[in-house]
């Protein structure tokens, strides 16, 4: 697949505050690539940036291989959608959506046709002559949906689409505007700050902090693999296991205090810093056989998450950790158990320790 979008260097500057700081990213053609991060991280100043909205202080923009970084919104063929939908309340909803045919100068019966086409995409077949008010919240995000792809743009832009529903009805049109989106094929980029929504929407997700790229790429490879403590915070719960290495009869151990367990990742010199990330569900805690040797935790919560109880232990050197299990009986607050993982499911982070 060829590159449709390029950000080299790209760059915002509000005074003295770097919002976005030499973003380089290349999206393949057919991409739906995500912008995850939290509030004041840079993603929807970078999703302006792309759609015309804001200007750059550096750095340039290419779409389909012509710079457009300067270029005027209105000639970016690009098409665009806000959370609150900004449909226009006095057009019908066949008005909204022949708007953009109109203003391209389309003739009527093509208009028509465009319509009616897009219309079914979205499954708002006789809709057509009601107004916003008379549509429901997910039927007007349809709408705007079907406003932004009817001149079929080169590229779109979603700006926290579903963040206006509530969650079931988000759950169900995640998954419309997936559909949607491979059986248009257009490229598109969605700003989110929900990691859920990122994972099971897209090709390729991007972890943005502080007006950086902290990560690039796929849902898989972020959560399994994130590369720095943030990452793998932000991308679902995570445990930070922290220690120094240690080398015994030829097995890399993380020592914990005074705990040695089996751990992943390449060979290094005793005594080294290192952070490992261990997911909740990976953690077991076994509450039989407490030896000194081992790991050693209290339960100090408890939360139902429906399929599993997530637990809350309290350990001397690495502080509270997390451990999903599946039962209808947890462990009572103040038991104590040996927490375990394997070394498989450790993943080592860039972060000293």
């Amino acid at each position: 697949m060829t590159e449709k979008l390029v950000l080299t260097g790209l760059t915002k500057r509000y005074g003295n505050h770097l919002a976005v700081d030499g973003l380089e990213l290349q999206v393949k053609e057919g991409d739906f690539i995500s912008f995850l991060g939290p509030s004041g991280s840079g993603k929807t100043t970078v999703l302006n940036m792309i759609a015309g909205l804001v200007e750059p202080t550096g750095g340039s923009i290419m779409i389909d291989g012509v710079d457009l970084t300067h270029q005027p919104a209105n000639q970016r063929n690009i098409g665009l959608v806000f959370q609150n939908y900004a449909l226009f309340p006095h057009l019908t909803v066949s008005g909204n959506i022949a708007f953009p045919l109109e203003v391209r100068g389309h003739s009527p019966d093509e208009i028509s046709r465009k319509v009616d086409e897009t219309l079914r995409l979205v499954k708002l077949e006789g809709f057509g002559e009601r107004l916003p008010s008379e549509l429901s919240g997910g039927q007007q995000q349809r709408v705007a949906l079907a406003r932004a792809i009817v001149f079929e743009p080169s590229l779109l832009l979603l700006d926290e689409p579903l963040g206006a529903l509530d969650r079931r009805l988000r759950e169900s049109l995640r998954q419309e505007l997936r559909s949607l989106q491979r059986a248009t094929g257009i490229t598109t980029i969605m700003v989110t700050h929900d990691q859920e929504e990122a994972l099971t929407m897209s090709d390729q997700v991007l972890v943005m902090a502080g007006g950086r790229a902290e990560q690039i790429g796929s849902p898989e490879d972020l959560y399994q693999r994130p590369c720095n403590r943030f990452v793998a915070e932000f991308m679902g719960s995570s445990n930070i296991v922290a220690g120094t290495s240690l080398t015994k009869n030829g097995k890399a151990l993380l020592q914990i205090g005074n705990v040695a367990v089996p751990r992943s990742g390449d060979v290094a010199a005793d005594g080294r810093p290192m952070q490992f990330a261990v997911r909740p569900d990976a953690v077991g805690f076994d509450t039989d056989g407490l030896v000194p040797s081992a790991l050693i935790g209290t339960v100090v919560g408890s939360e139902f998450c429906g399929e599993y109880y997530r637990l809350h232990i309290e350990t001397d050197d690495l502080g509270i950790l997390a451990s999903h299990i599946k039962t209808n009986t947890p462990p009572a607050i103040g038991t104590q158990g040996v927490l375990t993982w394997s070394a498989a499911d450790m993943h080592q982070l860039s972060d000293d320790g």
